[in-house]
């Protein structure tokens, strides 16, 4: 009985984490949003933009 208990509240706890990791894949589309502190789940640190806005100045 308790490894049954313990097995549906395993899989209760899994159903969100599921959908919140498809959600990010689906954002992760857009090269506007930058959904993970890496930018996808690739951890590749790319932007994909080819534009920067016009009010961006680079000092060197």
């Amino acid at each position: 009985m308790k490894l049954k208990t313990l097995s549906l509240a395993m899989m209760t706890l899994a159903v969100p984490g599921l959908a919140a990791a498809d959600e990010l894949l689906e954002m992760q589309k857009n090269p506007n949003n930058w959904v993970m502190p890496a930018g996808n789940y690739n951890n590749q640190r790319y932007s994909e933009l080819t534009q920067r806005g016009k009010n961006v100045q680079v000092k060197l």
